[in-house]
Order: structure tokens, then sequence, then C-alpha cells
């Protein structure tokens, strides 16, 4: 039995980490919840319980996991697992990227 306490005082804490990088994004960018739910098509009950370390967050999928990531902006790995960097490739600066690395291809293979 305190295994198992101590496994739930664990869980809530990471998942209760989720909720407040969540709120982080949320102010930095002056939005709500609903404006979050908006975004990345999952339910704002599902967002608040996640943010509240409810028991029930812990059901969430992992397209709701990436498709909150994504319209907050950040990567999933950061959100969920407090690692890696907060923001990495965004659609636009992977697509430039991939431009820069295709003439740089071009480019040596006219040498």
């Amino acid at each position: 039995m305190k295994e198992r306490k101590k496994r739930d005082a664990a869980w809530f804490e990471s998942v209760s980490d989720v909720g407040r990088r969540i709120d982080e994004v949320r102010a930095e960018r002056g939005w709500t919840i609903s404006e979050v739910s908006k975004r990345s098509g999952v339910d704002s009950g599902n967002l608040s319980r996640l943010r509240l370390g409810d028991r029930q967050a812990g059901r969430i999928s992992v397209a709701h996991a990436f498709a909150i990531a994504d319209a907050l902006g950040v990567e999933a790995r950061w959100l969920f697992l407090g690692s890696g960097p907060k923001v990495g490739m965004t659609p636009s600066t992977l697509a430039e990227a991939q431009r820069l690395v295709r003439e740089a291809a071009d480019l040596l293979g006219r040498l």
C-alpha cells in the first residue's frame, strides 16, 4: 500500500508539472483554456483536468498530447517530460531549413 501511495504521489507531481507548463505558455500568449482547446481540438474539460493533475488526465491520447503541444507552439517532450528544448523547429523554420539544405546541395553539385 505504501508503494502505491508513493507511485500515485509521483504521478500527481508529474501531471501537475505538465499543468504548470501549460499555464506558463498560456500566460506568455495571453490565452484562456478555451483558446488552447479551440487551437488543439482537445476538450477544455480534459485540458482542465490535465492542468489540475486529475487522475483522468492520465488517459489522454498521444494524438491529443501532440495536438496540445502543437497548439501551444512547444515541443511535446518539453511539455510532458520537462526535458529538451521548449521550442524546436516550427513548420515554417523547418521548411526554411529544408530550402537552405536543397540550395546548399545544388551549390555543392555545381562545384
